[in-house]
């Protein structure tokens, strides 16, 4: 059986040719198919935890943290509420529609903050105690 993710689109089409074969295609043109897109905070914790816990079957399910599309999250207070070791570099997240950073990395003694550090804020966020007890 052949698989969409085997073949480029040339390559498809030319195999489809030359075996004088018709496949239906779907042609992915959406950023949420390539990317987790967690549409509620429930969903991005759930995922968090999994990443967090169970690296290998996060992986597998939601691909790396770090690609992650949080653009329908508009809520990060304590998501890494006590993950003590959680260092992963989440510095792509585009949070410009986050108004809610409290507690983000609450307890976390070693998170990096320069990979945040490019981050786009909206200028009515709340950012009260995001880095609480960090270790420099």
């Amino acid at each position: 059986m052949i698989s969409e993710y085997d073949f480029t689109y040339k390559q498809f089409v030319k195999y489809c040719v030359s075996n004088k074969k018709s496949y239906i295609m779907f042609i992915k043109n959406s950023y949420d198919d390539y990317y987790y897109t967690p549409r509620t905070k429930i969903e991005l914790l759930r995922a968090i935890k999994m990443w967090c816990e169970r690296r290998q079957d996060a992986l597998k399910k939601y691909n790396h943290i770090s690609t992650w599309n949080i653009t329908y999250i508009n809520d990060l207070s304590s998501i890494f509420l006590n993950r003590l070791f959680f260092r992963d570099n989440i510095g792509e997240w585009n949070v410009s529609n986050v108004y809610n950073f409290t507690n983000m990395f609450y307890d976390n003694k070693y998170y990096n903050k320069k990979y945040v550090a490019k981050w786009r804020y909206n200028k009515e966020a709340k950012l009260r105690v995001v880095f609480y007890k960090l270790t420099l």
